[in-house]
């Protein structure tokens, strides 16, 4: 049986949306983005790992690192409405036409998950081998719930539950569910290509302790991030 190639993958752009120049932010004297370079690197299932990436001062960090750094990303998929999955397709399609590799699987490792290490990374292309068709999230118990304690804005004044088709008196009565988290996607190529989405079809789902996927997507998050690496050293 012919060895499927693995290509991991790490997406950062200039711009972000919540803290600027995110991706550059350091924990202990390394950026986030050198974090997920050095979990990354010591994988012992990434066959292949690149960087996508519109920034200079990014595409310095990587080679830096010694990590490929195949092509400069387009612009237009370089904006706050940019989707990542386009950059994905953008990726796989490059390295096939420009490079003549043509991956199997696509392993995305955002740097929004300081607290994983390689071994999170590793876990989950061993979960995702298991059945190979469909893509493999990470999750963690969410601590909130649509069907009990989650509302939205019906008009000016009502709010009702995000699911209330039937109304739940305890948490715990409840549907389970679960947060996504950054540590790892792992998505088959042809995957990507044919789909518009990651959830286009039903996908298979790793758990992992919600205390190791804090995803940075504020100063608070990324705090907190700093204060549980720093307990570390």
């Amino acid at each position: 049986m012919k060895k499927k190639k693995i290509l991991g993958i790490i997406c950062v752009r200039s711009g972000s949306k919540g803290i600027k120049n995110k991706n550059l932010l350091k924990i202990n004297g390394k950026t986030l983005l050198e974090i997920a370079i050095s979990q990354a690197k010591k994988s012992n299932l990434l066959d292949r790992l690149i960087i996508s990436t519109d920034s200079k001062k990014m595409i310095a960090i990587a080679k830096k690192l010694n990590v490929e750094v195949p092509f400069v990303r387009p612009a237009y998929l370089s904006t706050d409405t940019a989707k990542e999955w386009q950059v994905w397709r953008h990726a796989i399609k490059y390295m096939k036409k420009n490079l003549n590799y043509d991956a199997d699987v696509l392993t995305c490792i955002p740097t929004t998950s300081p607290l994983r290490n390689y071994r999170d990374i590793d876990l989950c292309i061993k979960e995702f081998k298991k059945n190979q068709s469909k893509p493999l999230i990470t999750v963690s118990e969410a601590k909130r719930n649509p069907f009990f304690n989650m509302v939205m804005k019906k008009n000016k004044k009502d709010f009702d539950l995000i699911i209330s088709k039937k109304k739940y008196s305890r948490r715990q009565d409840a549907p389970k569910v679960y947060d996504v988290s950054t540590i790892a996607f792992v998505v088959p190529c042809a995957y990507i290509l044919k789909n518009d989405h990651l959830f286009s079809k039903r996908v298979k789902a790793l758990e992992f302790d919600p205390k190791k996927c804090l995803d940075i997507d504020s100063l608070y998050e990324y705090n907190l991030a700093k204060l549980q690496l720093s307990k570390k050293n």
